[in-house]
This record gives C-alpha cells, sequence and structure tokens, in this order.
C-alpha cells in the first residue's frame, strides 16, 4: 500500500482594489522627498563650490572614488545644471567681493600676498583673475527700468553736477593734450572754483574740497600755482606729492574718512597717467594700463568723487597710449592751442555721457593769471549777439508777473519779437549755466523755462496773457506781429500811437516822477534826473504812457545826454562825439541805432521827457515823452 501525503492547494494570489486617493498621496510623498533631498544636493554642492573649502573636500572624494579633481568638478557641475544653478557664476561672484575687500588693504605686501594666494585657491593665473575682477567692474552698473510715469519723475529731478552743464558729478574724466596747452592749469582753475564756491565762466559748480594727486611736476610749482590762484590754508585743499597706482587703496581710505566726517571730496585731479605709473612694468599699449581707471570710476561711484586725469596726446591729437584709457572714461576732453599769439586754445569734447556735447570749444587764455575764458563754440561770431538775448531774456523772466511760471520756447520767442531758434539755444545755454530751471511739459517732450521758485499758470496769469493771443494781427489772425526790431524802425505799428501823428486825443494828465525799484535791477535817481531835465511840467497829457510800461523810441526821437548812460562815443558820428547834448537816433547807425529804438521799460516821467531802461542791455536813455511809443501797459 503506497502512502499517500496531502499536498497544499496554492490559490492564487488576492488582488486588492486600488485606492486613488492613498495613490495619490504616496505619489505626493514621493515628490516631496526627491524635492528636499534635491534642495539638500543643491546646498551641498553650493558649500562644495566655495573657494574655501572646495579645495579640501573635492580632493576627498577624488581620492574615495579614484579619480582625478576635474572629473568630480564637472561631475558637480552637471548635477547642478538640471537646478538652474550654475556653480561657476557664484564662485565668480564670490571672487569679486573676495578681491573688493583685499584692494582695500593699505599695505600693499600683504596685499599682493593675499591676491596670490587667493589665485592659487582658485587654480588661476593670478592676471586672469585680476582681469575678470576689473571686467566685474565695467559692468556692474545694475538693470534698472522704469515706467514711462516714473521716467518723467527722473527728467524732473536735478542732476548732479560738479560745473553745471559741464562736468557731471561723480564721474572719471580724461583731459589730454601736447605739453604746453594748460591741461593742469586749466584743473587748476576749476579747483580754484570748487573750493571757493563760485562759477566757472558764468556756470555753477558744487561747492566741496578738493584732493590733488600730484605726481608730475615738483611740489614747489604746485604750491606756486596755488598761490596764484590765491588758495590760502583756510581752503579745503590737500595734495598728495608722488602719488602711485599701488596706493589706491590709501585713496580710498581717505576718501571714505573725508566722506564720514561729512566734508567728502568733490574733485580729485591725477597728474598725470604716465607719472603715476612709473613703477609699473606693463606697457602704456597694453590693456592693462588702464585698470586704475576702472577702480577710479568704482571709487567715484561710491564716494560721488570727479575724478579728473591728466593725459598726453599722441601726434594725432588723441589720448596717448591703449584705447582701454579712452573707453573707460566717461567724459574725454582734448585741449590744444589755437593761436599761440592771441593765447586762442580749442577745447574737444570727444566723448560724454552726460556733460557737455561733443564739439570744439573756444577758449582765451591769460599768461598772466592763468586764467580760461570761454568764448564759445570755434566758428560761431554771434557772441555779442547772443549775449545781448541772454541778457533780455533773464530780464524778462525775471520781471514779477513772468518769475516763477514755466513758458515754451515759441512763448519766450513771441513775447520778445526773437527767433525762436535762437531762443532755443541760448535758453539750453542758460540752463546749463544754472540760470533758468526748466522741465518737461506734461504733453510731449516740450521743455519748460523758469526762473525763481516755480509757479503753476493759473497762480499767475490768465489765459488771456498768453503771448499767442496777446501779439496775434486781428486782421489776419495766422499773422503775428512784426519784431522788435521793426517795431523801433517804424512808427506806425505802435500799439498806441503818438499824439504828434494825431491818431489818439489827449485824454490823461502826466504822472509825477516816480520810481519802480521792485521791478528794476537798479534804482533810479530821482534827484539826478529831476535835477538834469528842468523843463516845465506839460498842463495837459500827450499819453497813456506810465512808469512801469514797455514802449519803443521812435526812428525820429532825439537821445538827450543828461540823465542818460555813456554811449560807446566810437558808435558815434564825428559832428557829434565832442560835446553834444543831444543826438538825433536817426543819424547813427549800426548795433547803436538797434539798441537805442529797442523796446525799453520806463523807469521815470519828468515833465515832457522820459527815462527809459533798454530791456536787453539795461542801459538807461532820456528822451522826449513825445519820441516814444508805448508798446505795452505794465499790467496789460
Amino acid at each position: 500500500m503506497v502512502a499517500s501525503h496531502n499536498t497544499p492547494v496554492q490559490s492564487e494570489p488576492k488582488v486588492l482594489p486600488i485606492n486613488p486617493q492613498q495613490d495619490g498621496m504616496m505619489m505626493m510623498e514621493l515628490q516631496n522627498k526627491q524635492r528636499f533631498e534635491d534642495e539638500i544636493l543643491k546646498k551641498s554642492l553650493q558649500n562644495l563650490w566655495e573657494p574655501a573649502h572646495r579645495k579640501h573636500y573635492l580632493t576627498q572624494i577624488a581620492r574615495s572614488y579614484d579619480t582625478s579633481i576635474e572629473t568630480v568638478e564637472e561631475i558637480a557641475q552637471l548635477l547642478v545644471s538640471n537646478m538652474g544653478v550654475d556653480l561657476e557664476e557664484q564662485e565668480f561672484t564670490s571672487m569679486v567681493q573676495t578681491v573688493r575687500q583685499i584692494e582695500a588693504i593699505v599695505d600693499e605686501g600683504l596685499r599682493n600676498f593675499k591676491l596670490s594666494r587667493l589665485a592659487k585657491r582658485l587654480r588661476m593665473p593670478k592676471t586672469d583673475m585680476m582681469n575678470s575682477y576689473y571686467k566685474a567692474l565695467i559692468n556692474q552698473a545694475p538693470f534698472v527700468d522704469y515706467t514711462l510715469d516714473q521716467l518723467d519723475q527722473l527728467c524732473t529731478q536735478v542732476k548732479d553736477w560738479l560745473v553745471s552743464g559741464w562736468i557731471p558729478q561723480g564721474i572719471v574724466m580724461l583731459l589730454h593734450a601736447l605739453g604746453g596747452a594748460g591741461k593742469s592749469l586749466m584743473i587748476y582753475e576749476l579747483i580754484e572754483c570748487v573750493v571757493k564756491g563760485q562759477p566757472w565762466n558764468g556756470y555753477q559748480v558744487r561747492q566741496g574740497r578738493a584732493l590733488i594727486l600730484q605726481s608730475d611736476e615738483p611740489v614747489i610749482v604746485t604750491r606756486e600755482r596755488m598761490q596764484i590762484r590765491e588758495l590760502s590754508r583756510e581752503y579745503p585743499v590737500t595734495v598728495v606729492p608722488g602719488w602711485q597706482v599701488e596706493n589706491m587703496a590709501r585713496l580710498e581710505a581717505r576718501l571714505k574718512e573725508y566722506a564720514e566726517i561729512g566734508d567728502p571730496v568733490r574733485l580729485c585731479m591725477v597728474d598725470s597717467v604716465t607719472a603715476i605709473n612709473r613703477n609699473t612694468l606693463i606697457s602704456e599699449n597694453d590693456t592693462e594700463y588702464a585698470r586704475f581707471m576702472l577702480q577710479l570710476n568704482d571709487l567715484g561711484d561710491r564716494y560721488g568723487c570727479t575724478f579728473i586725469v591728466v593725459h598726453h596726446s599722441n601726434s594725432d591729437g588723441e589720448s596717448r597710449g591703449t584705447k582701454a584709457l579712452y573707453n573707460s572714461a566717461s567724459e574725454v576732453w582734448g585741449l590744444m592751442v589755437a593761436d599761440e599769439s592771441t593765447g586762442d586754445r580749442i577745447l574737444r569734447v570727444q566723448k560724454t555721457r552726460m556733460g557737455r556735447p561733443p564739439g570744439r570749444y573756444k577758449f582765451q587764455f591769460e599768461e598772466e593769471n592763468f586764467t580760461f575764458t570761454y568764448l564759445g563754440r570755434e566758428g560761431d561770431e554771434s557772441g555779442e549777439e547772443t549775449a545781448h538775448t541772454e541778457k533780455r531774456i533773464e530780464l524778462w523772466l525775471n520781471e514779477d508777473e513772468h518769475r516763477g511760471i514755466g513758458y515754451e520756447v515759441e512763448e519766450i520767442a513771441q513775447y520778445l519779437g526773437l527767433n525762436k531758434n535762437t531762443v532755443r539755444k541760448v535758453l539750453k545755454e542758460m540752463w546749463a549755466k544754472g540760470s533758468v530751471m526748466r522741465y518737461p511739459k506734461r504733453q510731449g517732450n516740450t521743455m519748460v523755462y523758469y526762473v525763481g521758485e516755480r509757479r503753476s499758470p493759473d497762480e499767475a496769469r490768465s489765459t488771456s496773457d498768453r503771448p499767442c493771443d496777446r501779439h496775434k494781427n486781428p486782421a489776419n489772425p495766422g499773422k503775428t506781429e512784426a519784431s522788435d526790431r521793426s517795431i523801433a524802425k517804424s512808427e506806425q505799428i505802435s500799439l498806441l500811437q503818438n499824439p504828434q501823428n494825431g491818431d489818439r486825443p489827449i485824454t490823461s494828465p502826466v504822472k509825477p516822477l516816480k520810481n519802480i525799484e521792485d521791478d528794476v535791477d537798479r534804482e533810479v535817481d530821482r534827484t539826478s534826473i529831476a535835477g538834469s531835465i528842468d523843463t516845465p511840467l506839460i498842463e495837459n497829457a500827450i499819453d497813456l504812457i506810465e512808469v512801469g510800461d514797455l514802449v519803443t523810441p521812435n526812428a525820429t526821437s532825439t537821445w538827450h545826454s543828461s540823465g542818460s548812460d555813456k554811449l560807446p562815443w566810437r558808435d558815434i558820428p564825428k559832428p557829434y562825439t565832442s560835446s553834444s547834448k543831444t543826438i538825433p537816433v536817426n543819424a547813427i547807425e549800426g548795433k547803436l541805432f538797434f539798441e537805442l529804438t529797442d523796446v525799453s521799460r520806463v523807469i521815470a516821467i519828468n515833465g515832457e521827457r522820459i527815462k527809459v531802461r533798454n530791456q536787453k542791455t539795461g542801459r538807461n536813455s532820456v528822451y522826449q515823452l513825445a519820441d516814444v511809443s508805448l508798446l505795452r501797459k505794465r499790467n496789460g
């Protein structure tokens, strides 16, 4: 009999139904775990890549896996590439920060030692490391985007100028010239203006401390030039003889010291590029030669100091040496001698970011006192006429009814009967000098100019006071009245005809002699004019003219010497140059004729004589009351 064994019957596995909610929770846990592990790996790799720890840890990992450090670095970079992390960029950023800290060390030996050690840790040549650092300084400007509203607000802010309209604050300027052109002397003049707070050729400056890094001339020469400029010990000027580029850390320490006590350096002169690089082994034609310019740019940004670096020109009139010097500067000026006999100099603005527009500007150099007088753009012979136009606009904008109100170029040109292109050019120059302010009109890009404390048009003038309304010809609305010169040459187009012509009745009594000290720039001497004009008062008036009105002397008028300012006698015809008390205006020719018949403001009336002030030149003249025509009432 065969024994039988009971063999267990294997049942098929029981399949449980899938719970969607439980499966989703497991997936979320797995994803969270993966993200957490990625973060740990990311942080570990970032810490691993720090220069202070990388060499040690990478060596340990390489030994553990019996491979090279380079291979480990490549694997680490590959691992984090999908995480959006650039370890080399982080390493570069860390290097830049470290080098910046080392560059601030005053001890040159210690500074060089630390830079060499850092380069070894990074396993790269020191020159390559420093090249990367200086290129980082060039590209360190932040990326900032503005909305149009923010841009409008930004444009209304006043620019920071060292010399208004010429030299911005906190930049590096390269001034080059051949020997003997006077480049150092021009900067000394700028230094005098900055420390004394006085305008430079009429342009406002920002007052403050000046620092001279003088390595090109003996100290005794520098002191002599300071004495010529009358710079004594009470003025904030300090001189560092023999400064070299290796002392950049000491320069930064001094700038920081002055800034912390509230007396920042506004202008620093560096004389010259060749002299401060005397100890370097780098060629003048190498890009590396311009590294100090990048360092100065960095200091200018941080301390608001303007650096003017003196350099020599080559035979072509360009800055000598590497082009990197030119590229590293915000402003580049070239000075040259135009005429040695007259002392004329030509200043070429070759490169600018914010200052004077590129062009050629003429200066007169005075050997006796080492001063540079600005004469205008080269080839522009309208200097005297421009000065008259500028004075005329300034007087008009400073009148009570105009002060603080913004006017467009076209408005000012219509009020004064001037060419609008000339007015636009003169206003830009006045804005650069700081004698007028401006802001952009809300609609469009039109600039509006004003003086004094800014007011809104509603505060000071009505709609009917606009020049386009008051100067239009009623017979032809599209045609404006003639210019001031044509008004002066013709008696027939005055707003109120002269009673000599019989066009208006006599309706108003003569006003007594009085002054308008609030509306004129200098006081009228009542006794002098009253004593000099002894003609008896006329019973009946001959016009509606009052003190403060604008008038135009007729071409047939007579100028009276008694009570008038002296005229340039070289422009007077010979029969009247000796001792003439009266001169017929129509006997005079040229500019003086147009001046004497130009728009003037009444400052005094006595009997049948009237004393007026020319709105362009400020010269006072006395005429017969019957010889002037009313142009505009004071409050009209």
